[in-house]
């Protein structure tokens, strides 16, 4: 799978680029979304768009999201269907990451962290969709700890 993605981007002018769990996605010198790898749920599928639609991308273990850059509203494709959030209509972001099932992205008015996706019901209790003000610490594998300054 390695060698056909790199072969995939072979000779192409890429600006940014994302890996997934079997699955890359990338935005070339003339602002267009290029994927390339599994497309086994769909990760592939992104939804047409002009040149420079997109500002920024984030990639989970089988699901794909971007930036719009016009609104910065997300949009998400992949996951075999069960992306209950395809798109965040009327929310902005200023940057998203994505996790292996979910994604988290930091918003534009209020600076705030939603998450949303499959894989993040149940996490503490949060829903998807949740907005979590900051600062506030995510649930994680490791215990919060406080930096004592002498």
């Amino acid at each position: 799978m390695a060698k056909e993605i790199e072969n995939g981007f072979r000779n192409m002018s890429m600006v940014s680029i994302e890996a997934g769990g079997s699955h890359v996605c990338g935005l070339n010198s003339t602002g267009l979304l290029v994927c390339k790898g599994s497309n086994d749920h769909g990760q592939l599928n992104a939804p047409i768009g002009s040149p420079f639609e997109y500002s920024a991308l984030a990639l989970g273990g089988n699901h794909s999201c971007a930036i719009r850059r016009l609104n910065q509203s997300v949009i998400c494709w992949g996951g075999g269907g069960r992306y209950s959030v395809n798109e965040t209509k009327g929310v902005s972001f200023e940057t998203i990451v994505s996790g292996l099932n979910f994604t988290c992205g930091l918003t534009t008015r209020k600076f705030s962290v939603i998450c949303w996706g499959p894989g993040w019901p149940g996490l503490s209790g949060l829903r998807s969709g949740d907005e979590l003000d900051l600062p506030q610490l995510l649930p994680g594998p490791c215990p919060p700890f406080e930096i004592v300054h002498h």
